[in-house]
């Protein structure tokens, strides 16, 4: 691609934006591509627990500002997350758990998540 840039008469910022261009719509496909096999597996898995559809909810982008963002659009009274229990750095950082914690407009309840068994 490089060698054939040298010999066309593309400027530097036109070929960056073609290439832009190109990575963006690879990784739109791919998001896509991640979003439906994501509907798949819940549809799946709401099935086999008997859940209805309507109470199934599918959000991309960072969980700590989504799933607060999803609990006000359905006016959840309360919010229920696994926790790790982190320790150390991690806790000094703040975790997932913490972000919905603190974005919330209803209850929170963590419940620890342990590994081991």
């Amino acid at each position: 691609l490089f060698s054939s840039f040298k010999r066309s008469s593309l400027d530097f910022k036109s070929f960056r934006a073609i290439w832009k261009s190109i990575v963006f719509s690879t990784l739109f496909l791919a998001i896509v591509g991640i979003n439906e096999q994501a509907e798949v597996h819940l549809s799946h898995l709401a099935e086999s627990l008997n859940i209805p559809k309507q109470h199934c909810h599918l959000a991309s982008g960072r969980p700590e500002k989504e799933i607060p963002a999803v609990a006000r659009e359905i006016s959840a009274d309360l919010i229920v997350l696994g926790s790790h229990g982190r320790w150390g750095l991690e806790l000094l950082l703040g975790t997932t758990t913490d972000g919905v914690v603190s974005a919330a407009d209803c209850d929170v309840l963590a419940v620890r998540v342990d590994r081991e068994k």
